[in-house]
């Protein structure tokens, strides 16, 4: 499994980008550090919250539609949820030399295209998709209002031997949910979790032990558990 054929640092340097991935999310891009089968089409991270993995996705999906032409395709619960990643994305062309190179426009408001012939969309299951193809990048599936739904209309659109899909979400109590992530998991994709315990250990001020601690605070335990600990709670019913 191989996102990008570079660095995401390595192209920042290049393009002037002025904002870094912090060390934990550049683990998210490294093949070989996923435990599962590191040449798979397919990659699964669940997640803490607020641990900025749209920020870090729609920057490496922007890197590779800039280094290799692909198209990239962002798959939200809702539409205005995938444009969330669009809003990265300006911000990255708009603060680097990257707008200057790539003439970035949009041909219609859920586009960016690029000057290299890369499109970058960014729909809802609802959306019009059936002639879409490039790497998908499915945000909080597990918090869609039919999560296998999403989970079909993303293996559908990444088919092309040369595209990868991304899922991450934190888990939910939904128990179709749990059928998706299961259903994920069992095409043995290569997997990685990042819990509070990991935000703790990575050294980046956004976690300091205050802030989570107030996350706790404020929640219940079978919360924290899921929200923050990465476990889906159907888990235990099975």
């Amino acid at each position: 499994m191989s996102p990008n054929p570079t660095s995401i640092a390595a192209v920042c340097n290049v393009f002037n980008i002025e904002t870094r991935p912090f060390p934990y999310q550049q683990i998210w891009n490294i093949p070989h550090l996923w435990n599962a089968q590191q040449q798979g089409k397919t990659r699964h991270l669940t997640k803490m919250r607020q641990c900025g993995a749209d920020w870090f996705f729609s920057l490496e999906a922007l890197i590779d539609a800039v280094v290799t032409g692909r198209n990239q395709i962002f798959l939200g619960c809702s539409p205005s949820s995938a444009m969330i990643a669009k809003n990265y994305m300006q911000y990255f062309l708009n603060t680097s030399e990257l707008h200057k190179k790539l003439s970035p426009t949009q041909p219609y408001p859920n586009q960016i295209a690029l000057a290299n012939g890369a499109i970058i969309y960014f729909i809802g299951p609802q959306s019009l998709s059936a002639d879409l193809h490039g790497n998908v990048y499915v945000s909080e599936y597990a918090w869609a209002k039919s999560p296998k739904n999403l989970i079909t209309i993303a293996e559908s659109l990444s088919m092309h031997a040369r595209y990868h899909t991304t899922f991450y979400t934190t888990p939910s109590k939904n128990p179709e949910a749990w059928q998706a992530y299961q259903s994920v998991i069992s095409a043995k994709p290569s997997i990685m979790t990042f819990t509070a315990n990991d935000a703790r250990n990575s050294g980046v001020s956004l976690f300091d032990d205050n802030w989570l601690s107030e996350m706790e605070k404020f929640r219940t335990p079978d919360e924290w558990r899921m929200l923050f600990m990465c476990e889906w709670p159907m888990e235990g019913r099975q």
